[in-house]
């Protein structure tokens, strides 16, 4: 099943995208979907975030970090979408 992909996106830094995509990704997690966040931030706050939290986090969720992935992105995005409900 392909998965709903859901996006933050704002050129503006500072307005809320990763705080936003975290909020989703944990509520949906809670609520029994798998999660993917797809970190296309070049400063990949999201991957570090979860990287320091997440052995407090009872909720599993996948977090990709895109930049290594170059113009590569989106068939990874693409790939990442076959295996979690939500993106």
């Amino acid at each position: 099943m392909q998965s709903k992909i859901i996006t933050c996106f704002n050129q503006k830094g500072g307005s809320g995208k990763t705080t936003t995509a975290a909020q989703l990704a944990d509520t949906f997690g809670r609520r029994g979907y798998s999660t993917t966040v797809a970190d296309i931030d070049r400063q990949s706050t999201a991957s570090f975030l979860w990287g320091t939290q997440r052995a407090r986090d009872r909720v599993e969720t996948f977090v990709a970090p895109m930049a290594h992935f170059g113009e590569k992105y989106l068939a990874e995005l693409s790939a990442l979408s076959e295996q979690s409900d939500l993106v």
